[in-house]
Protein backbone atom coordinates (compact mmCIF):
# COMPACT_ATOMS: atom_id res chain seq x y z
CA UNK A 1 0.00 0.00 0.00
CA UNK A 2 2.98 2.60 0.82
CA UNK A 3 4.40 2.00 -2.56
CA UNK A 4 1.16 2.67 -4.05
CA UNK A 5 0.41 5.73 -2.21
CA UNK A 6 4.44 6.95 -3.19
CA UNK A 7 4.35 6.29 -6.75
CA UNK A 8 1.01 7.83 -6.91
CA UNK A 9 2.25 11.04 -5.07
CA UNK A 10 5.69 10.93 -7.71
CA UNK A 11 3.46 10.78 -10.71
CA UNK A 12 1.17 13.76 -9.25
CA UNK A 13 4.25 15.94 -8.53
CA UNK A 14 6.16 15.05 -11.86
CA UNK A 15 2.94 16.31 -13.78
CA UNK A 16 2.51 19.69 -11.96
CA UNK A 17 6.24 20.19 -12.21
CA UNK A 18 5.81 19.18 -15.79
CA UNK A 19 2.73 21.54 -16.35
CA UNK A 20 4.44 24.73 -14.28
CA UNK A 21 7.32 24.81 -17.08
CA UNK A 22 5.12 24.18 -19.96
CA UNK A 23 2.49 27.34 -18.83
CA UNK A 24 5.74 29.34 -18.08
CA UNK A 25 7.46 28.16 -21.61
CA UNK A 26 4.13 28.61 -23.45
CA UNK A 27 3.53 31.77 -22.11
CA UNK A 28 6.31 33.30 -23.95
CA UNK A 29 6.52 30.69 -26.73
CA UNK A 30 4.70 33.47 -28.90
CA UNK A 31 6.23 36.47 -29.99
CA UNK A 32 2.94 38.19 -30.65
CA UNK A 33 -0.36 38.51 -29.06
CA UNK A 34 -3.74 39.44 -29.30
CA UNK A 35 -6.60 40.25 -26.82
CA UNK A 36 -9.68 40.45 -26.57
CA UNK A 37 -11.80 42.23 -23.28
CA UNK A 38 -14.82 42.34 -22.30
CA UNK A 39 -15.71 44.61 -18.53
CA UNK A 40 -18.99 46.88 -17.15
CA UNK A 41 -18.69 50.19 -16.58
CA UNK A 42 -21.02 52.77 -15.14
CA UNK A 43 -21.55 53.80 -18.90
CA UNK A 44 -22.57 49.94 -19.65
CA UNK A 45 -20.48 47.62 -21.69
CA UNK A 46 -16.61 48.39 -22.27
CA UNK A 47 -14.76 46.13 -24.75
CA UNK A 48 -10.98 46.53 -25.57
CA UNK A 49 -8.62 44.98 -27.77
CA UNK A 50 -5.21 45.31 -28.13
CA UNK A 51 -1.88 43.94 -29.83
CA UNK A 52 1.04 43.03 -27.29
CA UNK A 53 4.87 42.03 -28.66
CA UNK A 54 7.14 40.21 -26.27
CA UNK A 55 10.09 42.07 -26.18
CA UNK A 56 11.96 40.33 -23.35
CA UNK A 57 10.83 37.68 -21.26
CA UNK A 58 9.92 40.49 -18.62
CA UNK A 59 8.28 43.35 -20.75
CA UNK A 60 6.66 43.86 -23.88
CA UNK A 61 4.99 46.63 -26.14
CA UNK A 62 1.75 46.91 -26.96
CA UNK A 63 -1.10 48.84 -28.66
CA UNK A 64 -4.92 49.09 -27.35
CA UNK A 65 -8.04 49.91 -28.37
CA UNK A 66 -10.55 50.94 -25.83
CA UNK A 67 -14.61 51.34 -26.08
CA UNK A 68 -17.08 52.29 -23.41
CA UNK A 69 -21.00 54.17 -23.95
CA UNK A 70 -22.10 57.34 -22.47
CA UNK A 71 -24.75 56.93 -19.83
CA UNK A 72 -25.91 60.33 -19.41
CA UNK A 73 -28.49 59.13 -16.21
CA UNK A 74 -25.62 57.50 -14.39
CA UNK A 75 -23.45 60.86 -15.06
CA UNK A 76 -20.72 58.62 -16.89
CA UNK A 77 -18.78 59.73 -19.97
CA UNK A 78 -18.05 57.66 -22.72
CA UNK A 79 -14.66 56.91 -24.16
CA UNK A 80 -12.73 55.89 -27.20
CA UNK A 81 -9.24 55.14 -25.78
CA UNK A 82 -5.98 54.76 -28.38
CA UNK A 83 -2.35 54.34 -27.52
CA UNK A 84 0.34 52.47 -26.63
CA UNK A 85 1.87 50.86 -23.78
CA UNK A 86 4.71 48.97 -22.38
CA UNK A 87 4.22 45.53 -20.13
CA UNK A 88 6.05 44.43 -17.49
CA UNK A 89 5.37 40.75 -16.76
CA UNK A 90 6.17 38.45 -13.56
CA UNK A 91 5.59 34.96 -14.30
CA UNK A 92 4.63 32.14 -11.46
CA UNK A 93 4.09 28.59 -12.96
CA UNK A 94 0.60 28.80 -15.12
CA UNK A 95 0.39 32.54 -13.62
CA UNK A 96 1.35 35.88 -14.98
CA UNK A 97 1.16 39.00 -12.69
CA UNK A 98 1.42 42.19 -15.35
CA UNK A 99 1.42 46.13 -14.91
CA UNK A 100 0.91 48.02 -18.47
CA UNK A 101 1.43 52.27 -17.90
CA UNK A 102 0.80 53.78 -21.35
CA UNK A 103 -0.01 57.08 -23.00
CA UNK A 104 -2.85 57.74 -25.40
CA UNK A 105 -5.25 59.73 -27.44
CA UNK A 106 -8.75 60.33 -25.15
CA UNK A 107 -11.97 60.66 -26.79
CA UNK A 108 -14.46 61.39 -24.22
CA UNK A 109 -18.27 62.18 -24.64
CA UNK A 110 -20.54 63.26 -21.69
CA UNK A 111 -23.47 64.40 -23.78
CA UNK A 112 -23.21 67.98 -24.23
CA UNK A 113 -19.31 68.14 -23.92
CA UNK A 114 -17.04 66.29 -26.62
CA UNK A 115 -13.51 66.62 -26.36
CA UNK A 116 -10.02 65.01 -27.63
CA UNK A 117 -7.47 64.78 -24.70
CA UNK A 118 -4.06 63.09 -23.96
CA UNK A 119 -3.63 60.95 -20.88
CA UNK A 120 -1.55 58.24 -19.70
CA UNK A 121 -3.56 54.55 -18.82
CA UNK A 122 -2.61 52.32 -16.67
CA UNK A 123 -3.41 48.56 -16.75
CA UNK A 124 -3.22 45.99 -14.41
CA UNK A 125 -4.02 41.93 -13.98
CA UNK A 126 -3.24 38.91 -13.58
CA UNK A 127 -3.51 35.79 -16.65
CA UNK A 128 -3.88 32.20 -16.37
CA UNK A 129 -2.36 30.23 -19.14
CA UNK A 130 -4.90 27.09 -20.08
CA UNK A 131 -3.21 25.95 -23.61
CA UNK A 132 0.27 26.91 -25.21
CA UNK A 133 -1.99 29.38 -27.27
CA UNK A 134 -4.37 30.65 -24.65
CA UNK A 135 -4.54 32.80 -21.69
CA UNK A 136 -7.55 34.09 -19.25
CA UNK A 137 -7.75 36.58 -16.80
CA UNK A 138 -8.95 39.97 -15.20
CA UNK A 139 -7.45 43.10 -15.41
CA UNK A 140 -8.06 46.70 -14.11
CA UNK A 141 -8.28 49.52 -16.68
CA UNK A 142 -7.70 53.01 -15.44
CA UNK A 143 -7.56 55.94 -18.03
CA UNK A 144 -6.85 59.64 -17.46
CA UNK A 145 -7.29 63.22 -19.19
CA UNK A 146 -3.86 65.08 -18.55
CA UNK A 147 -4.20 67.83 -21.51
CA UNK A 148 -7.92 68.50 -21.47
CA UNK A 149 -10.70 71.16 -20.88
CA UNK A 150 -13.49 69.19 -19.55
CA UNK A 151 -12.48 65.82 -18.76
CA UNK A 152 -9.59 66.42 -16.50
CA UNK A 153 -8.03 63.18 -14.19
CA UNK A 154 -9.57 59.67 -14.21
CA UNK A 155 -12.15 59.59 -16.65
CA UNK A 156 -12.64 55.61 -16.36
CA UNK A 157 -11.84 52.67 -13.96
CA UNK A 158 -13.28 49.23 -15.36
CA UNK A 159 -12.55 45.71 -14.43
CA UNK A 160 -12.47 43.69 -17.67
CA UNK A 161 -12.22 39.93 -18.34
CA UNK A 162 -9.30 39.20 -20.99
CA UNK A 163 -8.59 36.61 -23.39
CA UNK A 164 -5.29 36.16 -24.72
CA UNK A 165 -4.45 34.43 -28.28
CA UNK A 166 -0.92 33.74 -29.01
CA UNK A 167 -0.42 34.30 -32.89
Amino acid sequence: MKKLLLVVVSALSLNIAQAAVFAESASQSHKDSVYGKLGFSRGGLAIAGEFERNVNRTYSLGAILHIQPKDDTAGAAGLTAIGGYVGMHIFKRSWDFYVKPGFGILMADSGSNKETALGPQFNMGVKFQYSKDIAFGMERSTFHGWLASDFKGMITDVVMATFQYGL
